[in-house]
């Protein structure tokens, strides 16, 4: 009986006639099943109209065995074989090109199964894809001053509803809005910031800067405006001589005269008032947003005298400072340094110095500040330097660092030992580039008998 049975199975086996070559049972092709549907219910229709970017989820049953992938394309027309791509992946989410203001796409996937064989009839799905415009926004916070030199950086930020990687460019004009867009002046949409000069067209007058962003179906955003305010314009303020005396003062002490009056000897020259607040809202009137437009301001003239309080921007002229010095500029700095300043990051490797030391809590008038003598500094440009005295109009000068100059600097000045601290502090150094010197107490504040001003002009003459 059993060899009958094997009898009767093999002939049943061999006389079959199927797809797998002589097995058994012809295989089933898969099915395949995709999760949107269009609003009638009905597949193989058309949704109403969507966004750019889509997210589809679909499966596959297979009736005799399992489904090990699936095939999918996204041609407009029946597709190409060429243009199907495997995947064992149930869901994708898809960024469809935009090349108008609304397109239709056709999304086919068919499902696999162990024998390798593929759905004949696929899921079919149609999308037709609204374009959206682009929209653009300048960054919170970087609006232009109410007064710049011919120097000056925007910052904005792009987007767009259909994915951000469909924005194509962006387009600037100054002062003018009328022009067709061929006539603006277009940007990459990788760049999210420009510079404009006198080389843009940034002269001396009042200013309106406009942007616009396109998106590669060419649906273009609002005009954007800086200044945000309607009625609201930026004046530019052409360069003045070969220096610029950055006030970052804010005390009432008469400081911008000392300055003028030693700078005035040397010819024209430009005052930037970095701390300004006329509108008495806490901010800068002049202050820019970006170290760029500083930087990119100071190098309009070849020396920058800096002076500042306890308030002042040493984290901006940190990055500023070094890359106007170490592009060329010649600069002094004299200011005063935060009563609770520290060392941390090395804030003051841009003016040759590696810390502070000794904090003098207060100095009095009458105090004296020792120059070094010359012939140890190497520095035969530079003329004998006068010995300084305290003669602040408030009795002393407060919460003066001492400083630790870093091993390329030299030491221009200390201050005598005293009763409130010991030995004798430096607080002036000469950089080791040779184009800048770094004061620690306000130079208009120890001018007895005119030796700051003296100070100050042989220090001008002497960098290189």
């Amino acid at each position: 009986m059993p060899l009958l049975f094997l009898f009767v199975f093999l002939m049943l086996v061999n006389g079959c006639d199927s797809e797998r070559g002589g097995s058994l049972f012809t295989n089933r092709p898969p099915e395949t099943f995709l999760s949107l549907y269009p609003d009638s219910g009905i597949p193989d229709t058309t949704l109403a109209s969507t966004t750019s970017q889509q997210t589809l989820h679909w499966w596959g049953d297979d009736p005799d065995g399992y489904v090990t992938g699936f095939i999918f394309s996204w041609d407009q027309a029946e597709p190409d074989p060429e243009s199907w791509v495997y995947t064992t992946a149930y869901e994708s989410t898809f960024a469809l090109a935009i090349s108008g203001t609304e397109t239709t796409y056709t999304f086919r996937v068919s499902a696999v199964d162990d024998a390798g064989d593929v759905d004949p009839t696929p899921a079919v799905q149609h999308f037709p894809v609204h374009n959206s415009p682009p929209a653009v926004a300048f960054v919170i916070g970087s609006d232009v001053p109410e007064t710049t030199y011919t120097v000056t950086t925007f910052f904005w930020s792009g987007s767009d509803y259909d994915g951000d990687e469909t924005l194509e460019n962006y387009y600037w004009s100054l002062d003018d809005t009328m022009a067709a867009l061929s006539a603006w002046r277009r940007l990459p949409s990788s760049l999210s910031s420009i510079t404009l000069d006198a080389d843009s067209g940034l002269v001396e007058g009042d200013h309106v800067f406009y942007l616009i962003a396109e998106d590669m179906a060419g649906a273009v955003s609002p005009i954007v405006r800086m200044p945000v305010d309607t009625l609201d314009v930026w004046h530019v303020r052409a360069p003045h001589g070969d220096m610029l005396i950055v006030d970052d003062y804010a005390v009432a002490d008469h400081a911008p005269g000392f300055y003028e009056s030693v700078v005035s000897a040397f010819g024209d020259y430009s005052l930037w008032d970095i701390r300004a607040d006329r509108d008495g809202d806490g901010r800068s009137d002049l202050m820019p947003f970006s170290t760029v437009t500083l930087t990119r301001t100071m190098q309009l003239f070849p020396t920058v005298i800096w002076y500042g309080d306890q308030g002042g921007h040493v984290e901006e002229a940190q990055v500023s400072m070094a890359d106007y010095v170490s592009g060329g500029g010649k600069a002094v700095m004299t200011i005063t340094l935060p009563e609770t300043f520290t060392n941390q990051g090395d804030p003051l490797d841009f003016v040759g110095v590696d810390s502070v030391t000794t904090k003098m809590s207060i100095i009095l008038n009458g105090s004296r500040i020792i120059p070094t003598d010359p012939d140890s500094l190497g520095m035969p440009q530079l003329a004998p330097l006068p010995e300084l005295t305290v003669e602040s109009s408030t009795g002393a000068l407060f919460f003066v660092w001492g400083l630790e100059p870093l091993p390329s600097a030299r030491v221009l000045y200390r201050l005598e030992e005293g009763d409130f601290w010991e030995g004798e502090p430096i607080i002036g150094v000469w950089h080791s580039s040779n184009r800048l010197v770094f004061l620690e107490f306000p130079l208009h504040q120890v001018n007895q008998d005119g030796n700051a001003a003296e100070m100050l002009t042989l220090l001008l003459e002497a960098l290189e």
